[in-house]
């Protein structure tokens, strides 16, 4: 990407708590969670790269649990030739799918009104995927661009 899209209050840094396939909810999963839990104010999300808005979608059932909501999600489909994933998000009421976006543009707020709901997510977290991607936080640091934390899974710190 061409800029970091998790842009968190002054003083804060990020956290990636949990790894692609990670030993959680990652088990089949290649995504990573930067975590939030420090935070006091909202965590802000922009598109990464200039591109296309692939899909808005206010609230999204969990899979577990039917009752639960795991809040908004929107997918941007870059000029980069990447695809961009986003979940627990409130997606900017500005958004339309098909409609171009430039890299930094707002698109949404960690979703503040959702709850933890049991076996679906816990936690305050952005869940984040890119496609194609090596499957390594490695990786996600340097498609990214942002200086975020070792996850939790053990992996090792990026090298330069």
């Amino acid at each position: 990407g061409e800029v970091c899209p998790f842009v968190a209050p002054a003083g804060s840094s990020l956290v990636c708590t949990q790894g692609p396939f990670g030993g959680y909810s990652h088990a089949k999963d290649n995504a990573i969670d930067v975590n939030l839990n420090s935070y006091t104010g909202a965590l802000e999300v922009v598109s990464p790269a200039s591109g296309t808005i692939a899909l808005v979608d206010e609230d999204v059932t969990c899979s577990t649990n039917r009752e639960c909501s795991i809040g908004g999600r929107v997918i941007i489909k870059g000029d980069d030739g990447l695809e961009y994933l986003f979940v627990h998000i409130n997606p900017e009421d500005s958004l339309e799918e098909q409609n171009f976006i430039e890299a930094g543009q707002l698109i949404g707020r960690w979703s503040t009104n959702v709850a933890a709901c049991s076996g679906c997510w816990t936690g305050k977290h952005i869940h984040a995927m890119i496609s194609p991607c090596d499957n390594t936080y490695c990786e996600y640091v340097y498609r990214f661009n942002c200086d975020i934390s070792t996850c939790a899974s053990g992996l090792s710190t990026c090298s330069e």
